[in-house]
């Protein structure tokens, strides 16, 4: 209704509704790629409802896509988060995803990694249509990273770049969207349970454990009690390795954090974001693994072992 009330005295703008989904499409993918039908610049740029853009974000990426001989340009969003479970729960939920994509191989021709973010996607038109759009990717739960995938394979240059400065979004504002919506998107993005179990031991063993073993060796109660055996050049030796792999795991949690412009005073009750991302990460598993479906809004899709809306 804001929309169509809008459009009435801005004849920039047209509204489309979309009634049906045809089988075998996921909703979004099917939005997206009607709005595309009879579109004639140069360059489409795919925008999720949620995001605020800087005045001068649309030339500067055009530029920049230009200028790098890019057909596909996406960029990272600075958190826009309001609520404690924002804060709190976000930055880590994106730093298992930068796990997996944050590498700069997505940004070189010649490796097959590839990664986009639908919250900002800009394509070259004729690029799009070559890949087929978002009809070859109708049947993924998250379309944008599929889309690079074709993209690349296809001999399109691919450049992911940071927009801190230029847009931000702010996705889900309770903690049972932010589990939800998280877990789907790891089913989506990752479309594998093995890199989900992956997450989860990595999570696991390299952030949680960390503090658990602190708790032990810098207790003398409780050090006397584990390490009853130890000697006094093991407990140092222990607490020195302790130390310095949480004083590393904060440093790089404190520049992610900034990288996203989150407020890295919730840096203090890391330990708890910790488990309960470990908690979003089991129920992607268990919804990929075992369940073999996902709920997205009101609609639930039947999913095989990669990802993939089936029947």
């Amino acid at each position: 209704a804001v929309a169509l009330r809008i459009a009435e005295s801005d004849p920039r703008l047209r509204v489309l509704r979309i009634d049906s989904l045809p089988a075998g499409w996921l909703g979004k993918s099917h939005a997206l790629w009607q709005a595309t039908r009879g579109i004639t610049s140069e360059w489409i740029l795919f925008l999720d409802a949620d995001c605020i853009l800087a005045p001068s974000a649309l030339q500067v990426t055009i530029e920049e896509a230009i200028r790098r001989g890019a057909g596909l340009l996406t960029l990272w969003p600075r958190n826009r988060a309001e609520s404690f479970w924002e804060h709190l729960l976000i930055p880590l939920c994106a730093g298992i995803i930068a796990l997996w994509y944050g590498s700069n191989r997505v940004n070189t021709p010649e490796n097959t990694l590839a990664f986009a973010n639908g919250q900002f996607l800009l394509i070259r038109k004729d690029d799009y249509e070559r890949i087929g759009g978002h009809r070859s990717v109708r049947q993924a739960i998250i379309e944008d990273i599929p889309l690079a995938e074709a993209a690349k394979q296809a001999g399109v240059r691919c450049h992911v770049a940071s927009g801190c400065e230029l847009f931000s979004v702010r996705m889900y504002s309770s903690y049972p969207a932010i589990r939800d919506g998280w877990a789907r998107i790891y089913v989506g993005a990752l479309r594998s349970s093995l890199k989900i179990v992956a997450s989860l031991v990595w999570l696991a063993l390299g952030s949680l454990f960390p503090f658990v073993a602190a708790f032990i060796l810098f207790i003398p109660s409780a050090a006397n009690l584990v390490l009853a055996e130890a000697g006094p050049l093991v407990i140092v030796t222990l607490r020195w390795c302790c130390g310095l792999h949480l004083a590393l795991l904060l440093t790089v949690s404190y520049r992610f954090w900034g990288f996203g412009a989150c407020r890295r005073s919730y840096l203090i009750l890391y330990p708890l974001s910790v488990i309960l991302v470990l908690r979003i990460l089991w129920l992607a598993w268990w919804r990929l693994a075992v369940k073999r479906s996902i709920v997205w809004s009101t609609t639930v899709y039947r999913i095989n072992g990669k990802g993939v809306i089936v029947g």
